[in-house]
């Protein structure tokens, strides 16, 4: 091989490697232009807890206070204590937008007259716990505190206002929310959840163009992947020795490492990578999980295909004991090959909603699928303690999908 040629081969080599670095270092932009919504939750939940502490110094401040009207200095605009004596409104700072705000407890009567007005208050509902209440137009983070049988106190931290479709907007700049996030109430709609002290507040749902941000990330991530195993590879094809062939195993077992690692985080964001659609065990995660791997022993097995006749030389130079054992060693990896393509299909048609119309009943291991359904249930059970209630409708999704399954295919064989 020429000089020149050799040259031409290690330029092509390091072009695609550096063009893969840039996308590398762009996907890393875009990750720091829009921050993870799980970050942006945690980092709010920090926001509340200290605006909560100050909450509480003011409401403090206000129940200690003997006069009958006392003005707290330097009260933020974003937050309001009542302040109650025998159940009455004695003073207040700030104002909630409600038109009710006695909390004596009463019978509810019917309004007749204008039925759109109730008897009861919603500052009733308010407890000890920190929640997140609609009152009027507005939406906050309210709890009530009993100095004593006498003195009570609300106070509440606002959040945003609630237009009529019921998602909130004008966020309160105060808990570092920006323009690209909206607050949802819980069970209104899927995003990650807000927590104080372990209860949950509200979700933060992502917009389109956030969305569209996360899909340039992952996208830019995957591109610079395939340039570094494509140069690794075409530099083996190219000069077909030995240091190139173990760099092209090292550069393909490094990226299934980051594909993996990146492939796990796109789990609650991509069907993908999600156990919605196929939930299988330890490398075979996810179906996404199961492509990758199937694609790093599909290449691993080329570059030994174009490292054959290296191979086959060196059997040769080391005598008959040599090419046996090259013999062998194809002969076991076709074997494994084989064997590893029959269990990862069977595993992909019993733990996922896959269809590949090679479905069968009596190949079912039945015990086997009991015992890890119990395994899933003790699982759902836990996340449920836990307030993982989206993970549980996953996984209980995923169960009843494939006992559904699972029915019709024994009433099939019936008939």
């Amino acid at each position: 091989m020429s000089n020149n040629r050799k040259h031409s081969f290690y330029g092509r080599a390091l072009l695609m490697v550096l063009l893969g670095v840039l996308l590398l270092g762009a996907s890393l932009t875009v990750g720091r232009i829009s921050a993870r919504p799980e970050k942006v939750a945690a980092r709010i939940a920090g926001r509340i807890d200290k605006r909560i502490k100050v909450l509480d110094g003011f409401m403090e401040q206000m129940a200690s206070s003997t006069q009958e009207w006392t003005h707290l200095e330097k009260f933020p605009d974003d937050m309001v204590v009542y302040r109650y004596v025998c159940d009455t409104l004695q003073c207040w700072n700030n104002r909630f937008p409600i038109i009710n705000d006695d909390i004596r407890a009463r019978m509810r009567v019917q309004r007749i007259i204008r039925p759109e007005f109730e008897i009861t208050s919603p500052l009733n509902g308010v407890g000890e716990q920190l929640r997140f209440l609609n009152l009027g137009s507005k939406w906050y983070l309210i709890k009530w505190s009993g100095r004593d049988n006498l003195v009570e106190t609300i106070g509440a931290v606002e959040v945003c206002s609630s237009p009529s479709e019921g998602v909130c907007e004008n966020m309160n700049r105060k808990l570092g929310l920006k323009d690209n996030y909206e607050i949802f109430p819980i069970g209104l709609d899927s995003g990650e959840t807000v927590f104080h002290d372990g209860i949950p507040l509200f979700c933060i749902h992502t917009n389109a163009s956030e969305l569209l941000n996360s899909f340039m990330e992952a996208l830019l991530r995957w591109l610079a992947l395939l340039l570094f195993v494509t140069a690794a590879i075409y530099l083996l094809a190219c000069t077909r020795r030995w240091p190139q062939f173990f760099l092209a195993l090292a550069t393909i077992g490094c990226c299934y490492v980051l594909s993996h690692v990146w492939g796990n985080s796109l789990q609650n964001k991509s069907l993908f990578f999600s156990p919605a659609l196929y939930a299988g065990q330890g490398l075979w995660s996810s179906f996404g999980m199961l492509i990758i791997l199937n694609i790093c022993i599909s290449l691993n097995c080329f570059c030994i295909f174009l490292m054959r006749r290296r191979f086959l030389m060196l059997a040769k130079r080391n005598g008959r004991g040599a090419e046996l054992s090259y013999s062998l060693f194809i002969i076991a990896e076709i074997v494994l090959l084989i064997c590893y393509t029959v269990f990862s299909i069977r595993d992909l048609l019993l733990n996922s909603g896959i269809s590949l119309e090679l479905q069968w009943s009596r190949g079912l291991n039945i015990e086997y699928n009991l015992e890890e359904s119990k395994k899933n249930i003790e699982k759902i059970l836990e996340n449920v303690k836990m307030i993982n209630l989206e993970g549980s409708m996953f996984d209980l999704k995923t169960m009843l999908e494939y006992y559904d399954s699972l029915f019709i295919d024994f009433e099939k064989d019936k008939e």
